[in-house]
Order: structure tokens, then sequence, then C-alpha cells
């Protein structure tokens, strides 16, 4: 719906001026949605962050258990079954590094991905924002607040804007008979 009206019939407008504005409200709040996604995606990315720190973290730990248990196994001071388990276990952990790498790409790809929504959003409610394409002067108005604005295939005119008045080219028909008057 238009929710206010800045230019009227004779109106002197410059290009970019806002001759009218439709109700932002929705808009308003596809934005405020966008910005929470963004802030959502960007929250998870650094959990998936964390993970990873956690995992290499995890993976330190079990390559000194590793050479634990290999100076241990080479003195035959631990069984070997010790040795194959630390060595599951760093095989493991560098697994959950390659995951939480994995995971990060696809949370960064997210984030590009609702940063690209709110781009559209801002974009959406600054065409809220009904602006004159041309400067000139407003020769016709067919909105007014209140009415609903729908556009299909088709954009509605709203406004009829003349660039140059100064100079006009009239095209009219003359009947035969009143070429006399």
């Amino acid at each position: 719906q238009i929710e206010a009206l800045n230019a009227d019939f004779n109106s002197e407008v410059k290009a970019g001026d806002v001759l009218a504005r439709i109700d932002p409200k929705t808009y308003e709040r596809r934005v405020a949605q966008a910005n929470a996604d963004v802030a959502a995606a960007k929250a998870a990315m650094l959990v998936r962050e964390a993970n990873l720190a956690k995992a290499r973290a995890i993976l330190s730990q079990a390559d000194k258990t590793v050479a634990r248990n290999r100076t241990l196994a080479a003195k035959k001071l631990t069984p070997e079954a010790n040795l194959e388990s630390a060595l599951r276990d760093a095989s493991v952990a560098r697994a959950d590094i390659a995951v939480s790498q994995a995971e990060i790409e696809s949370a960064k790809a997210a984030v590009a991905q609702k940063q690209a929504t709110l781009d559209q959003a801002e974009i959406d409610l600054d065409r809220t924002f009904i602006r004159a394409p041309i400067g000139g002067t407003v020769i016709s108005r067919t909105i007014d607040v209140g009415q609903t604005v729908a556009a299909s295939l088709q954009a509605p005119e709203l406004f009829r804007i003349a660039q140059d008045l100064r100079r006009i080219r009239i095209e009219a028909q003359v009947n035969e008979a009143d070429i006399g008057n």
C-alpha cells in the first residue's frame, strides 16, 4: 500500500527525488530476519572453527600417545594392542579434522547464502521508495495514499513526468468542418 505521496500534479521533480513510499513494514521485517540469519550462520561458523581447534588438540594428544606407546612397545613394556589403539585414535582424530574443515567450508557457504538473501531484502526495502527516473514536471498521478499497488507482469504507471514543458509538440486531429473556426 502507498504510505506517503511526496509529489502531485504540477510538482517539479529532479531525477532521483522520492515521489511516493510503499509501506515498508513487511520489507523491514524481511531485512531484520535476514540479518538474524546472517548472524546465526556466522555463529555456526564460529562453532565449526572451535570444533576444528578441538579436533587439532585431540590429534596432538593422540600423536603424543602414539609416540609414547611406540617407545614403550619397542622396549616391550606395553602390549601391542595399546599401540594399535593409539594409532586408531590418531587416525580418528585426523578424520575429525577433515570433517571439521568440511563443516567450516559448508558454514562459509551458508554465510554467503544468507548474506545474499540479506542483500536482496535490502534491495527490496530500498524499492519501497518510488523515485523519479527523470527530472521534470508531474503531469499525472494515478495513485492515492492507502491504495494498493500490485505489479504482476507489467509495472503500473503511478506518475507521468514531462521532461521539459517549455517545448511542447502537440499532435491533434481537427475535423475539416472546424478548420474555419
